[in-house]
Formats: structure tokens, C-alpha cells, sequence
């Protein structure tokens, strides 16, 4: 079945060395707040760290009590990175088995140009609607999430 795709972009002071940085730092995930019924995150752990960061396993603890994974599938510094989110809570896993998550930077001038998209992978064209649904929140709470990052939050 074919995903369900988006991008959003951003322009940031931020170079993206600081942003590979703070994906490593797992207190940052905490910036991600979500919005409307997709959950933020309150704190992240490592379940498997890698020496080559590829292959890391993160379980992030969500604002709303339940937990998710993310895998670190490609790590291309200063350039992009892709993670793989899964291991997703009921009701989410009867409509998506996982959603590849990639970042991507492109330097310009003294700012980063980003650009985050997401491919979400419905389980079935029953819940596809539903899925769809849910890129809504997607792109809203990650573009809220670009706009706290641009502002160094």
C-alpha cells in the first residue's frame, strides 16, 4: 500500500550539526509537543545505542501515558538523517505499522533549510481515511515543533 506523504520545511539559524546533536540528546525529544489528540513526548530513552548511531533504538514516552519506538535507519551528518517510528500503542497499530520520518538540510547563507517529511504506512485502504486523518495533527504539531527549534527553543 502506498503511504500517506508529507514535508514540511523550515529555514533555521540553527546550523544542523546542533540539530544531529540534539537528536542524540535525548532530553530534547521533550520539545516535541504534538497537538490536538497526537500525544507529545515527555522523555525518551535508549533501548539500544550503537556505536555508529545507525541501528539506535529510542523509545519515546508520550504526554498521554503511552510509549512508541523510533530506529535511526540512515545517519548522514550534516546532511539528513531517517528514522523509522513503530511499536505504536492500540488504537494507532490497527491503523499504521510504522512511519519513516526524514530529515534533510540544506545550507544557505548563515541559515539551514530543512525539510522534515513523513510517510505514514496505513495497515489497510480501510483505515487509510483514517490515517490520512491523523497526517492532519502530523503536520501541525511538526510544524509547530520547526517553529520552536527556528526560535532556539
Amino acid at each position: 500500500m502506498n503511504p500517506i506523504t508529507f514535508t514540511c520545511r523550515s529555514t533555521l539559524s540553527t546550523p544542523g550539526s546542533q540539530i544531529f546533536n540534539k537528536i542524540m540528546d535525548l532530553n530534547s525529544w521533550s520539545s516535541f509537543d504534538g497537538y490536538g489528540p497526537l500525544p507529545g513526548i515527555q522523555r525518551a530513552v535508549f533501548e539500544v545505542e550503537t556505536s555508529e548511531i545507525e541501528g539506535t533504538v529510542i523509545r519515546a514516552y508520550n504526554t498521554d501515558g503511552s510509549t512508541h519506538k523510533e530506529k535511526i535507519v540512515t545517519w548522514q551528518p550534516p546532511d539528513s538523517f531517517t528514522i523509522k517510528l513503530y511499536d505504536f500503542p492500540s488504537p494507532l497499530c490497527y491503523l499504521s505499522s510504522h512511519f519513516i520520518e526524514q530529515w534533510e538540510f540544506r545550507k544557505r547563507d548563515d541559515t539551514e533549510i530543512v525539510n522534515r517529511s513523513l510517510e505514514l504506512y496505513p495497515n489497510n485502504i480501510i483505515v487509510k481515511p483514517l490515517v490520512w486523518g491523523i497526517s492532519k495533527f502530523f503536520i501541525k504539531a511538526i510544524s509547530r515543533h520547526l517553529e520552536k527549534i527556528a526560535n532556539g527553543k
